[in-house]
C-alpha cells in the first residue's frame, strides 16, 4: 500500500494502521517481511524485502538518485533487493496473427496493433483493446488489408495506421470509426508513421524499392505537408517527441550509393539533420515493421536498432550516439522507450526473447516468460511498467503484454 504525504503525515499513518509501505517526500518506510517494489529516481527498480532481526521498519531515501543508488549499493543488514520482474500474459483473445505493429496509451490500458495476414489471408484488420489486452475488438471499417505500422495519442483516442498497398487511416474515437486520408502526390507502399501526445501531429513515411520523401500533418492527418530536405530514402521508421517537434528517422537505400541514414528534425520536420553514426550499418530491409526507433517525451534520449548488433543510444537528440550491447550477439529489431527515457524494451525478429533495461540500455534483462518468438513490434507505458509485445510476423503468432511487479 502506498500512501503520499508529508513526512510526518507518513509517519502517523504508519504507527496507526502498520502499512506495509508508506510514501513521504523524500522516501519510503518499508515494514517487516512484506516484500515492496519501489522505482527510484534514476529509473531503477527494486524489490525490498524487510527481514531485519530487530523486527523494526526500515527507511528508504529516494528523494535524490545519489541517496537512492547508495541505498541500493549499500542496504542495511537484513534487507535484501532483487530486480523488480515482469509477469507477462498471452492475449490470446486478440487471436494469432501476422502482426506488424502495436501501440498503447500513455497508461497502458488501450492498445492498438495491426496485422497484415492471418492463417487463411494476406491481409488483415486493425485490433484494439481497451483493457490492457483482455479482450480485443475487430476494427473492419478500415478495411482488411496488410497493415504495417500504428499510432496511438497519449488517451488512446486518436489513432493512426498505415497500409503497404498507400492506405492511411485515422480514428478520434480509440478505433470505433475511421477516416481515410490521401497525401498529395503520394503513392504506395507506406511503412511507418508515428504521433504526437496529443495525436493531432503526424509524420509518415515508408518507399517502394526506391525510396520517397517523408510527410508530416498537423491537424490529425486532415492535410500533409512533404518534407525533402530529409532527402528521397526508403525510411523505414520514424518516432516523435510528446508535442511532435523532435523527430527522428532512420532509412536506407536500395540504389546507389546505398547507405544506412538517421536523420533528425528539430521543428516538426521542417528540416532536418543526418545523424548517422560513423560505422551504422542495419539489416532493416528484411525486417518486419519495428519500430526500430525510440524517442523519449523530451525527444532528448532516443535510441535505434539496426536490426544487427549493436544497439544505439543518444542523450543530446542524436547529436552523439553511444554503442550498446544487449546480450552477447543479440540483435533487437524493435524497441520502445518510457517517456522519461530511463526504461528500454526491445525484442529481435529471429526467434529471441524480450530485453528490458532500467538504465537506457547500459544493462539488460532476458524476459523469458513470454518465450522465444519472432517480435514484430514492442510498446511500452509511459512510466515503463505495462508492456506490449507482438509476435508472428511473417507467421501467425500472439500479442503478450507485461506487468511490473
Amino acid at each position: 500500500m502506498i500512501r503520499k504525504s508529508s513526512v510526518f503525515f507518513a509517519l502517523i499513518l504508519f504507527f496507526s494502521f502498520g502499512a506495509a509501505l508508506l510514501y513521504a517526500s523524500d522516501g519510503y518506510t518499508a515494514s517487516l517481511n512484506t516484500p515492496v517494489s519501489i522505482t527510484g529516481p534514476d529509473g531503477v527498480c527494486k524489490k525490498v524485502t524487510n527481514a531485519s532481526a530487530t523486527g523494526l521498519s526500515e527507511y528508504i531515501p529516494t528523494a535524490s538518485a545519489a541517496e537512492w543508488q547508495s541505498f541500493v549499493a549499500h542496504p542495511p543488514v537484513g534487507v535484501t533487493l532483487a530486480g523488480c520482474a515482469f509477469t507477462w500474459t498471452d492475449r490470446t483473445a486478440a487471436g494469432s496473427r501476422g502482426w506488424s505493429s502495436i501501440a498503447s496509451s500513455a497508461d497502458g490500458t488501450k492498445l492498438v496493433a495491426v496485422a497484415l495476414s492471418n492463417a487463411v489471408s494476406n491481409t488483415d484488420y486493425i485490433y484494439t483493446s481497451s483493457n490492457s489486452g483482455a479482450t480485443w475488438i475487430a476494427r473492419t471499417a478500415a478495411g482488411s488489408r496488410y497493415w504495417d505500422s500504428v499510432a496511438s495519442s497519449a488517451d488512446g483516442t486518436k489513432l493512426a495506421a498505415v497500409a503497404a498497398d498507400g492506405f492511411i487511416y485515422t480514428s478520434s474515437d480509440s478505433g470505433a470509426t475511421w477516416t481515410s486520408r490521401v497525401l498529395p502526390g503520394a503513392y504506395d507502399s507506406w511503412g511507418t508513421i508515428t504521433s504526437s501526445s496529443d495525436g493531432n501531429k503526424l509524420v509518415v513515411s515508408g518507399g517502394n524499392y526506391y525510396g520517397r520523401y517523408i510527410y508530416t500533418s498537423t491537424n490529425a492527418g486532415a492535410s500533409w505537408t512533404q518534407r525533402a530536405s530529409a532527402g528521397f530514402h526508403q525510411w523505414t521508421s520514424i518516432a516523435s517527441s510528446a508535442d511532435g517537434t523532435k523527430l527522428v528517422a532512420q532509412g536506407y537505400d536500395n540504389v546507389a550509393p546505398y547507405g544506412n541514414y538517421l536523420y533528425t528534425s528539430s521543428n516538426s520536420g521542417a528540416t532536418w539533420t543526418n545523424r548517422t553514426p560513423v560505422g551504422f550499418t542495419a539489416g532493416w530491409s528484411s525486417l518486419p515493421s519495428g519500430p526500430f526507433l525510440a524517442s523519449s517525451a523530451d525527444g532528448t534520449k532516443l535510441a535505434v536498432t539496426s536490426g544487427s548488433a549493436p544497439l544505439y543510444t543518444s542523450t543530446d537528440s542524436g547529436a552523439t550516439w553511444t554503442a550498446r550491447t544487449v546480450s552477447g550477439t543479440v540483435s533487437l529489431s524493435s524497441i520502445a522507450i518510457s517517456a522519461d527515457g530511463t526504461k528500454l524494451v526491445g525484442a529481435p525478429f529471429n526467434a529471441g526473447y524480450i530485453y528490458t533495461s532500467n538504465d537506457f540500455g547500459a544493462t539488460w534483462t532476458q524476459q523469458t516468460a513470454a518465450g522465444s518468438r519472432s517480435w514484430s513490434s514492442v510498446t511500452s507505458s509511459a512510466d515503463g511498467t505495462k508492456l506490449g509485445a507482438a509476435a508472428g510476423t511473417p507467421n501467425v503468432g500472439d500479442i503478450w503484454t507485461g506487468v511490473q511487479q
